[in-house]
């Protein structure tokens, strides 16, 4: 060969087996189940954050997603939990209420006591009172900001008893502590280790220590998986005081994306518990596991009670996104229910109240919300609410062959805004937007409109929302520019305001009381462009808005007036339509009931399955059962009775796992198949296999002859009929013409028959008279 193409093949050469050997490495990096620990003592969740630094476990540097960690990881817990499913407010660390004194400057939160960290520590108020003077002290943590803004001092007042006082009136300060789904607060920190750190943020904390039941027991210095085993002592955590034993020995958090391919692997040998997937790996999924199921058990399948609702926000400082108006065009310029079947394929639960379509906050609040919006206009008189679009989404639900087992309200929510491109011109047209003969949006100053959408694409739900996002607005004729980008640009994108709209999630609610997070959106926070904005990213300003939030903030959560303002607060946000409300949370969350059982479900909706957050995961570790299907240390393993039978296939069959765990196909039509009873049966309701056995070729060949001659000999059979029926015809007449001869013959033979009984009559007479002469003689 010659030099100058060898070198190209060499260098080819070693660039694909580079490549493939780092594939291979992600494969087993992140396939391997730990050797030595039976299958039944481990649980296996999907993380959807990758560590950026391996040995990086300390939780109050800002973006340390590390996995053992990240949501607090199992090793931490949180002072409260609210129930979404009862709105109950459940005590784990704290042991109560809180109790609010002075016009609620003073606060004081009592501690659980018998609470020990993970190295046999006693947990005490101490440690809630350093956590937050931490905070307060040291710039540069995730919470210092808002610490800083409240905390005048936390001290104890007792060894359980934590009091903390503020810096003016705030009754919901408390709030704060609350796990609420994927929301959570400031994690608690052991002092008797913190208290010796010289600089908090460059301290790594490894092994991390907390109070949760499970510690860190080993860790991918890549950042890909990390392994947790709960503790001996797990009595002593809060989490077993309060909920019990959690059932899973070890717990193994392994990153995939919602897309990655290789769940399905996984899935199909067991190997991953819960996970999140893509719709378009669910079908396959499904039926390589037999045992998966997901949040519904029927359409739409997904889970839909996040509580944050994602969509486009507008960059309300910028021309001519500053105009209410243009806001609204924008929105009628959509249609949802294209946005919904292309990017969730029909399935997104539909957000027209922002915060308040929290599906736990919008049964509070529809009541008052749902009459006003029905009747709401914007300024020409216009009313573009649209109940329409949920029997839109019903139709193409049932003709794509979906049986809904609940109504449309629970599954889409109340309803959205008109599609409506004529009274999104109409709007536009009066402040002088005008199109071109190709059809493309020009501003009045004559310039084409031009839209820059920033996407996250590290968000599989956003992302899918963005992209549809810009296919409406271009084909509605606006020119846009659409820049996926991943999670540092994207946050840091929409911080400064480098975008004209971004895909986000920036309406979420905990609670009924709003305020937590409505308030990150009063005009004190709006920054210039450039400069970077925590709150407010979308650098929109409202006075009335500014003063309700500042009425709400004096209030406790559970004043009724807290309900009345939040009405009002909605109002604002629908009548100027900063951020378009999109689609709730909608996460396809499936479970593999192999090994373990006791999920929430629809059906069962005990706790809210949100993965992503292992701090508010801890109650269902208590909720969940083993099957004894896989070995296990913790139950005496009872070997399932598992029954085979013969079934035979329909159509193509390709490989699954039966429910004995052991790999079966693929088959061709006609093949016969012994396999576990309820694979069969399962095949079987699903018309890909039958019990009755094919019939051989030769046997067919001989049914089809002797079908034949049936045939033949029923059209002879068919011709004697006829024939018979022509006889039976020909008889009947004539025996109708012999009739008549027959009447007469038979008057005649009454007469004859009549004389004859009178010849008889006389003769007898005769006979007796002789008798009696011949006596009367003697």
């Amino acid at each position: 060969m010659k030099k100058d193409v060898i070198l190209p093949v060499l260098c080819f050469s070693l660039i694909t087996t580079g490549v493939l050997l780092a594939v291979y490495t992600s494969i087993q990096t992140k396939a391997q189940i730990p050797p030595g620990i039976p299958r039944g003592d481990i649980l296996i969740f999907r993380t959807p954050a990758m560590s950026s630094v391996g040995d990086d476990m300390n939780p109050i540097r800002p973006g340390n997603r590390n996995i053992p960690i990240d949501g607090g990881g199992y090793i931490f817990e949180p002072l409260y939990a609210l129930n979404l499913t009862s709105l109950d407010l459940v005590f784990i660390l704290a042991a109560g209420p809180p109790i609010y004194t002075d016009n609620y400057t003073v606060l004081r939160i009592p501690i659980r006591p018998g609470v020990y960290w993970s190295d046999g520590v006693e947990f005490t108020a101490e440690d809630v009172a350093f956590t937050l003077m931490l905070h307060c002290n040291t710039p540069g943590t995730v919470w210092y900001g808002y610490a800083s803004t409240w905390i005048e001092e936390a001290y104890t007042e007792d060894k359980y008893t934590v009091v903390i006082k503020l810096k003016r009136p705030n009754p919901k300060f408390h709030m704060n502590f609350w796990q609420v789904a994927g929301l959570g607060g400031p994690i608690i920190l052991p002092k008797h280790i913190w208290e010796k750190v010289e600089d908090p943020l460059k301290f790594n904390f490894n092994p991390p220590v907390g109070t949760g039941p499970y510690v860190l027991e080993s860790y991918d210095p890549k950042g890909y998986w990390a392994l947790l085993k709960r503790r001996d002592d797990w009595q002593r955590s809060a989490t077993g005081i309060v909920f019990g034993k959690p059932a899973p020995k070890y717990i193994l958090r392994m990153y995939y994306t919602p897309d990655d391919p290789k769940q399905v692997i996984a899935i199909s040998r067991h190997e991953l518990d819960a996970t999140e997937l893509t719709f378009e790996l669910w079908d396959t999924a499904k039926t390589a596991n037999p045992f998966l199921t997901a949040f519904w058990k029927d359409f739409p399948y997904v889970y839909q009670y996040d509580v944050c609702d994602h969509g486009p926000y507008f960059n309300c400082a910028k021309y001519p996104l500053n105009i209410t108006d243009v806001r609204w065009a924008l929105t009628l310029a959509i249609n949802m229910t294209e946005v919904n079947i292309m990017a969730l394929e029909g399935r997104g639960r539909l957000s027209a109240f922002g915060p308040f379509s929290v599906p736990h906050i919008e049964r509070i609040y529809a009541e008052r919300l749902l009459p006003w919006v029905r009747e709401f206009t914007l300024d020409d008189g216009y009313k573009p609410f649209d109940e329409s679009i949920l029997r839109k989404l019903e139709e193409y639900a049932k003709a794509k062959g979906y049986k809904l087992t609940v109504d449309p309200v629970t599954i889409w929510g109340l309803g959205w805004w008109k599609y409506d491109p004529e009274e999104a011109t109409k709007l536009l047209k009066k402040y002088g937007f005008y199109k071109d003969e190709q059809g493309r949006w020009h501003l009045p100053n004559g310039e084409i409109w031009t839209l820059h959408v920033v996407i996250p694409a590290y968000h599989a739900l956003a992302s899918r929302l963005g992209f549809a996002t810009v296919e409406q607005w271009r084909k509605f004729g606006i020119e846009v520019i659409d820049e996926a980008v991943p999670s540092a640009v994207h946050v840091s994108k929409g911080n400064t305001g480098d975008f004209d709209v971004t895909i986000w999630w920036l309406y979420c609610a905990k609670y009924v009381d709003v305020w937590e997070h409505l308030q990150a959106f009063h005009s004190r926070y709006v920054k210039p462009i450039g400069e970077v904005a925590t709150s407010n990213q979308f650098r929109w300003s409202n006075s009335e808005f500014d003063k309700l939030i500042d009425e709400l903030a004096t209030l406790s959560p559970e004043d009724p007036k807290v309900i009345d303002i939040g009405v009002e607060l909605a109002k604002i946000l629908i009548r100027e339509m900063p951020g378009i409300n999109y689609i709730m949370g909608t996460k396809l969350l499936v479970f593999d009931t192999y090994v373990w059982t006791g999920w929430p479900t629809a059906d069962n909706r005990y706790w809210d399955p949100c993965y992503w957050n292992p701090n508010w995961m801890l109650p269902i570790l208590t909720r969940l059962k083993p099957t004894g299907n896989v070995p296990t240390t913790e139950i005496p393993i009872t070997p399932p009775t598992i029954t085979y039978v013969s079934a035979y296939a329909k159509t193509y069959i390709s490989t699954f796992t039966g429910i004995d765990g052991k790999s079966y196909g693929p088959y061709k039509a006609g093949e016969t198949m012994v396999i576990p009873k309820d694979d069969a049966d399962r095949l079987v309701a699903a018309g890909l296999a039958t019990y009755t056995p094919p019939v051989p070729a030769e046997i067919s060949e001989a049914i089809s002859a002797l079908l034949e001659r049936v045939s033949r000999l029923e059209s002879t059979l068919r011709e004697v009929s006829e024939s018979i029926s022509t006889m039976r015809t020909e008889l009947t007449n004539a025996i109708s013409s012999l009739s008549r001869p027959i009447d007469a013959l038979s008057g005649q033979l009454s007469s004859v028959t009549n004389i004859m009984m009178g010849i008889g009559v006389v003769t007898i007479v005769l006979v007796v008279v002789a008798i009696l002469m011949i006596v009367r003689r003697k």
